[in-house]
């Protein structure tokens, strides 16, 4: 199971910053073997080819599948559990992969997999995350690959003042993943735990990610274009301004990444108008991050129009999208050195 259990109030710090104090001492869920759940799913032969274990915390999974003669790989963000897992894969005279990375940007990893395993990574995350970890996981996914996770249920009761994962519905579940992946089967089932023989009342879930029809655009990627007439100015803005550098280049173009997705600067004879958002991108902190930028020197558009007003740069915006799991959004928006708009929003939840 992977490491941070976010708490039950919305308020509360950031728990993916603090993953390897977790494992200072054992954690609930290290019950020195794997869950039940995936056990009897290895036994039946569901999980094959290669396996990926999102958030595999010391690794009990993915030696399962090891010792399965299975292409196994796991990641996760607390660096002592990957180091115990591999200690583990050693003593166990296994081979496997484990890899200090963020599941939430699996596609990142640019590589395909059979089968999924989650036991206990996608409910902690936030609802503005999960419909994004969805679809990274049916870029990794290879058509008629299987994902199985084990999850929380809203079975499950509150500790009140506790802080702990979200319990989820089976509406929250369906919301998440719709169009990324078919939903199977939600059962009820039971996550082991040391401190509790009855265990934590949960969702066991099976899904399968569909072969694209042929000819769609339904599994395409998207990336962004944006244009310049000044790559080279448009390169330094984008590294002063904004913190980016290009993980790769060719001649008139400079490709970036943030949190899996990508956008490409590219050389061209015309101009933005920039009177529309051409790219926007997601954060956690809105007001830091904009201090941040002001402080590097981006101007923030500044509108006071009937209905729609920034104060300080940032405007409040009333509604969103349900799979966000978010009321509103906050948003600001600046212009990069090209006239290029580029919008930075906040869910409100």
């Amino acid at each position: 199971m992977s490491g941070p259990t976010p708490p039950d109030d919305a308020g509360a710090a950031n728990p993916w910053q603090r993953l390897d104090d977790l494992y200072a001492d054992r954690p609930p869920w290290e019950i020195g073997r794997p869950q039940r759940v995936f056990l009897d799913l290895a036994r039946s032969g569901a999980v094959r080819g290669r396996v990926l274990d999102v958030g595999c915390g010391t690794g009990e999974h993915v030696l399962m599948c090891a010792a399965l003669g299975l292409d196994a790989t796991g990641v996760d963000l607390a660096a002592s559990a990957l180091r115990a897992a591999e200690d583990k894969a050693r003593r166990r005279g296994l081979s496997a992969r484990f890899l200090h990375h963020d599941a939430r940007g699996v596609a990142d990893l640019g590589e395909r997999f059979d089968t999924v395993l989650d036991s206990g990574l996608f409910h902690i995350l936030d609802p503005e995350d999960r419909t994004a970890f969805a679809s990274g996981l049916r870029a990794v996914l290879r058509p008629g690959g299987r994902y199985f996770m084990l999850c929380f249920s809203d079975r499950e009761p509150l500790t009140p003042g506790a802080r702990g994962p979200h319990r989820l519905t089976r509406d929250d579940i369906t919301a998440a993943f719709a169009g990324a992946l078919r939903i199977d089967s939600i059962e009820p089932a039971t996550i082991e735990i040391v401190s509790d023989p009855a265990g934590i009342r949960a969702w066991s879930v099976a899904m399968t990610a569909d072969a694209v029809p042929t000819g769609t655009l339904a599994g395409a990627r998207v990336a962004t274009r944006l244009p310049a007439q000044d790559l080279d100015r448009a390169r330094r803005f984008y590294s002063e301004r904004l913190g980016l550098e290009p993980v790769d280049e060719r001649p008139g173009g400079l490709l970036y990444r943030c949190a899996g997705a990508e956008f490409v600067l590219f050389r061209s004879m015309g101009a933005s108008p920039g009177t529309f958002t051409q790219m926007a991108l997601t954060v956690d902190d809105i007001e830091s991050v904009v201090s941040e930028l002001k402080r590097r020197g981006v101007v923030f558009e500044e509108v006071d129009a009937p209905g729609f007003r920034t104060k300080d740069g940032i405007a409040e915006i009333e509604g969103n999208y349900p799979s966000k799991g978010a009321r509103g959004e906050r948003g600001a928006w600046f212009r990069d050195s090209e006239g290029n708009m580029l919008g930075i929003g906040e869910p409100v939840a």
